[in-house]
């Protein structure tokens, strides 16, 4: 596979599959592609927004993927993978939801498409900050457009998290919810 130079920010090792190489590509523009080199020929296998992301696809899609020894324990962000709470109909439509722990105290929400006639991955992203008893949820940019049929699924995900880190509440748009309830 080859890339532009201008188009490619940085380049890390993944990991191996069968004693090949696998390379995370992140491009201008912030995908970042999963390469597997095998000779003189490469194959990608998986895309993502977010390097933990596209290791956490891997790991579920590839067998025999094994992910490199990172420099540190804090290199690898934890990743939560909540999309059984979306609607069926954006399952059947290759939705997923996803947490990146991106620090003790901060979260972000990610919400997929993996379009079936496209080779690209569309997202949308909610932030978590966890703060004394709260988690608060904020929105990072426009409304996605089906933001009414994710909310529920977004909210469980949220309080699931708060409940993890021994958080009372969520907070959303000045609303506060008991998480425990609501991570039911």
């Amino acid at each position: 596979m080859k890339f532009d130079s201008k188009e490619v920010l940085s380049i890390e090792d993944l990991g191996e599959v069968d004693g090949s190489p696998v390379k995370a590509v992140s491009l201008v523009g912030g995908l970042v592609i999963g390469v597997k080199a095998s000779g003189k020929s490469s194959q990608v296998i998986g895309s993502a927004s977010h390097i933990g992301l596209l290791r956490h696809a891997i790991r579920k899609t590839v067998s025999g993927f094994r992910p490199s020894l990172m420099k540190s324990d804090s290199d690898e962000k934890e990743v939560v993978d909540y999309s059984s709470l979306l609607p069926g109909v954006l399952l059947k439509s290759n939705y997923g939801l996803y947490a990146i722990s991106e620090s003790p105290s901060q979260i972000k929400y990610t919400l997929t498409h993996q379009s079936d006639t496209q080779d690209h991955t569309s997202e949308f992203h909610m932030k978590g900050l966890i703060k004394n008893e709260t988690l608060f949820l904020t929105k990072s940019g426009e409304n996605h457009p089906l933001i009414s049929q994710i909310s529920i699924a977004l909210g469980k995900a949220a309080a699931k998290d708060a409940v993890r880190h021994g958080k009372k509440f969520v907070e959303f748009n000045g609303t506060r919810f008991d998480s425990k309830k609501l991570a039911k």
